[in-house]
């Protein structure tokens, strides 16, 4: 028996310590995770769906410009269309930046105003994004979703469905604005004979060679997507029919003079281009303008391949 005074040592006593000490512990682990939040806005409405940016700048534009922050693709929406803006006493505040269609807050139209999570912004007559503060692991979760969403597996570039999505509202703004824009088809010559000969891998690996080309070949602006095996597309925005085969010779130029290789052998690479400058007297829709492209390109390969064909 215990001498008076002397303390007791139960199995409650101890659980009872020891789960105060697990409850101090979990209260800072909470804080900590909780300081670790990221601010975010997500796509919730409209063709980009799921797209998610983390706001880590003081000010972040939204807009269809390729400079803007967040570039949303809906015709809708202008170039430099709002701003998100955290201010120095910690409020965030969204801002219309004299968009053509405005900004909705929750549906109600403003110039101004403070954003709390869960807020909904209306941009353009598609497109609706969400303001949170977010736990950074889903939200990561969640960019790499998107992520994988829009782009080809194997290069690492824009896949057909995104492109496609993407020249449909361009047509739209041109329409409006009547800006010019081209697009690029090309197809590498040979291709299953390199499959053939070298294996898949190999084949895998020109694929992803004539991917790093091209896009050193290109600007910020345009775009460049894996339409489907062997093809790839290039919209080249604000661009002629002059313009846009220039560049597509010297990307043709560059990849004839390529060689990669495989064990004891020299693999060479050569690709066929079409290129059109779209109409919109011609062109009403996507497959309008992809269907006049690919006959230049078949035309570039019934005439001898490795060529240019406008």
């Amino acid at each position: 028996m215990p001498s008076a005074g002397e303390s007791v040592s139960t199995p409650e006593a101890e659980n009872k310590s020891y789960s105060s000490d697990t409850t101090q512990y979990d209260v800072q682990a909470i804080r900590n995770h909780l300081d670790a939040y990221k601010p975010v806005i997500t796509v919730v409405s409209g063709q980009q769906v799921g797209k998610t940016l983390i706001l880590e700048s003081s000010t972040t534009v939204i807009g269809r410009d390729f400079a803007a922050d967040m570039l949303l693709i809906d015709g809708g929406i202008s170039r430099h269309h709002a701003e998100i803006e955290f201010q120095s006493g910690g409020a965030v505040v969204i801002r219309d930046l004299n968009s053509t269609n405005g900004v909705r807050l929750n549906g109600k139209l403003i110039a101004d105003a403070p954003l709390e999570s869960g807020d909904k912004i209306q941009l353009g007559p598609e497109t609706v994004i969400e303001y949170r503060v977010e736990d950074p692991d889903e939200v990561a979760a969640r960019i790499q979703q998107y992520e994988r969403s829009i782009q080809d597996d194997l290069t690492g570039i824009y896949n057909r469905r995104y492109f496609t999505v993407t020249l449909e509202h361009e047509l739209s703004y041109m329409r409006r604005r009547g800006a010019e824009s081209s697009l690029v088809l090309l197809d590498i010559d040979h291709f299953k004979r390199v499959n053939d000969e070298y294996g898949h891998r190999s084949g895998d690996k020109v694929l992803k060679l004539i991917t790093q080309t091209v896009t050193s070949y290109i600007r910020e602006k345009d775009m460049f997507a894996r339409w489907g095996g062997e093809e790839f597309v290039i919209l080249l925005r604000g661009m002629s029919t002059n313009g846009a085969v220039a560049v597509a010779e010297r990307i043709r130029a560059r990849l004839a003079n390529l060689r990669l290789k495989r064990g004891e052998s020299i693999l060479t690479v050569t690709a066929s281009f079409g290129v059109t400058e779209i109409d919109l007297d011609r062109h009403d829709c996507v497959e309008s303008a992809m269907h006049e492209v690919d006959g230049h390109l078949y035309s570039a390969k019934d005439q001898g391949r490795n060529r240019v064909v406008s």
